[in-house]
């Protein structure tokens, strides 16, 4: 069961329209469409296909050169080199709407959902300005693994506030979703996220995320900790998201402000 819109195109704006022809043409890649070793498309074709400009279709381009999926050579045709990407998966987030994006061109495989009070090493993770929101509350949990076509990218744990769990019927073991979770909350729900709130702590993986990821526990990986808070002050999704320290690069971009 596939949850979510992965179509063509996600977006109207351009950054979000580059990422869209990149996930369309990696598939196709994937698929044999063209093989290793043939070209794609020039790029005036590809922009007629698309109905975008040749500066988006660049970046697109860019993305996938920078997977080690294709080789471009100034002047020359553009080549596929391999089939699926190389190397770590690296996605570029800014905002809410990178997140967004993040979860549509990944999957989210359900491994197990159930409702429970967190456990005290969860609980830990909540944050201190509200962690009496957390002890002792049921909460709908969810384990997952995040996928990047062939490549498991991290282990999840999503937290989503008990109250939801009526509207969420269809979350359940063997789903997959290319929507975020917290998404799924708003439509339904009624409600809308504000803001963020993220923390990057460097810890060795538990038991159950090294197992759904094939490795041994206690391996270092990068954890992201994700609080989705509404309007009215309240965490209602968040998520412990475990990502094995070699499949995984956050990257960042910061400019000067004016002087």
């Amino acid at each position: 069961m596939i949850l979510g819109h992965a179509g063509f195109p996600v977006s109207s704006s351009r950054d979000a329209l580059h990422r869209s022809i990149a996930r369309t043409l990696r598939d196709e890649i994937a698929d044999g469409r063209p093989e290793v070793g043939q070209t794609l498309p020039p790029e005036h074709d590809l922009v007629s296909r698309f109905g975008s400009s040749r500066h988006t279709v660049r970046e697109a381009l860019r993305t996938l050169a920078r997977e080690g999926l294709i080789e471009r050579r100034q002047g020359a045709t553009t080549r596929v080199i391999a089939s699926h990407p190389r190397g770590p998966y690296q996605p570029t987030m800014h905002s809410i709407d990178d997140l967004r994006q993040y979860a549509a061109e990944t999957v989210l495989r359900l491994h197990d959902v159930w409702t429970a009070p967190l456990a005290a090493d969860e609980a830990a993770y909540f944050g201190e300005a509200n962690i009496g929101e957390a002890t002792g509350a049921h909460w709908l949990q969810v384990d997952a693994v995040r996928w990047a076509g062939p490549q498991a990218l991290c282990s999840n744990r999503v937290f989503i506030d008990v109250r939801f769990a009526p509207l969420l019927a269809d979350l359940a073991p063997g789903a997959a979703l290319t929507v975020g979770i917290n998404e799924m909350v708003c439509s339904r729900g009624g409600t809308k996220i504000a803001r963020v709130e993220q923390d990057v702590l460097a810890r060795p993986m538990p038991a159950i995320s090294a197992r759904h990821l094939g490795l041994k526990p206690g391996a270092m990986a990068l954890l992201f900790v994700r609080r989705y808070v509404d309007r009215a002050n309240c965490v209602i999704v968040w998520s412990l998201n475990w990502h094995p320290a070699d499949r995984f690069v956050y990257r960042m971009r910061m400019e000067r402000g004016p002087d």
